[in-house]
């Protein structure tokens, strides 16, 4: 099953991905070719938007680019993979898609990283920021923990003898 977020963010690219260019066809009319223009569209920033909307930021901002292609067209890969056991299709035209390799950051002078994080935690402490701030802040330092992960974090996952924590749900496992 899929985190709430996660189903949100799927929704979020079919409506903004999917639907404005495969939106007019038939599951069973959807082609190889129809994906990789899909693909390329969206690597293309076609389907890029910032429009007004109800959300709490009042802006959805769409974005396009080789990231978002490739999460998009894995969505549809899925998709098309449940229209197949269902029957409604013989085979998934978008599997075996050769998609865009994604971007991994590098990250250069951890050391030195670290050390100006915590001058910068040292001076916010004595400017008077927000201790929860700060210490929200050392914790994704000093765990690795995604914003998410932190914010829902419950005191029944952490284990203070060992002094870490086991998350229930986290986006990179156990």
């Amino acid at each position: 099953p899929k985190a709430a977020s996660t189903i949100a963010t799927d929704r979020g690219r079919i409506q903004s991905h999917i639907i404005p260019i495969l939106g007019s066809k038939l599951v069973k009319d959807i082609s190889r070719e129809d994906v990789k223009a899909l693909l390329n569209a969206i690597t293309a920033g076609k389907t890029a938007k910032n429009v007004k909307s109800e959300n709490l930021r009042g802006r959805t901002i769409v974005t396009g680019g080789s990231g978002t292609a490739k999460r998009t067209v894995g969505l549809l890969q899925g998709m098309l993979t449940f229209a197949v056991e269902e029957g409604l299709l013989d085979r998934n035209p978008a599997l075996g898609m050769r998609l865009p390799a994604d971007n991994r950051r590098r990250v250069r002078n951890v050391e030195e990283s670290y050390a100006a994080l915590g001058r910068a935690l040292k001076l916010a402490e004595q400017n008077g920021e927000h201790w929860q701030a700060i210490a929200l802040m050392k914790l994704f330092a000093f765990t690795g923990m995604r914003r998410r992960e932190a914010i829902e974090l419950e005191w029944s996952s952490v284990d203070e003898l060992r002094q870490g924590n086991d998350l229930e749900r986290s986006k990179t496992g156990a």
